[in-house]
């Protein structure tokens, strides 16, 4: 059975040039120009990886429709930009990201402790 993805359509849909999704991707270019054409195939760990550098699932990449478990709901528009930006990025950014969240995270919850903290001191 072959079939062929719909990287182009999600591609351009994503705003991101050949280049941009191979390098982002960690592929060569002409590699990914023959997969767009549908001209070799891809190994399900590339298509994953393409499906998040085109912030996308690998269904989305096959045309399958949607299943009723998949996308999930964000708090906020800003949660869900965070992980367009996040799956948009490089390896390197991501990892750049991940620590500056754990690094926000950890400020935020030091800093609830201590307000805590503070409260209970005052009440007793």
């Amino acid at each position: 059975m072959s079939y062929r993805l719909k990287l182009k359509e999600m591609r351009k849909a994503s705003g991101l040039t050949q280049k941009e999704v191979a390098e982002r991707a960690d592929v060569k270019l002409a590699t990914y120009r023959t997969w767009e054409q549908g001209v070799s195939g891809i190994s399900l760990e590339k298509a994953y990886a393409l499906a998040m550098v085109l912030g996308c699932s690998v269904n989305d990449l096959c045309g399958w429709p949607k299943g009723k478990n998949e996308g999930r709901e964000f708090e906020d528009d800003f949660e869900a930009e965070l992980l367009r930006c996040y799956r948009a990025s490089t390896p390197d950014r991501q990892d750049r990201i991940l620590d500056t969240a754990r690094d926000a995270a950890g400020m935020s919850k030091e800093m609830a402790e201590r307000h805590m903290s503070e409260a209970k001191q005052q009440t007793a």
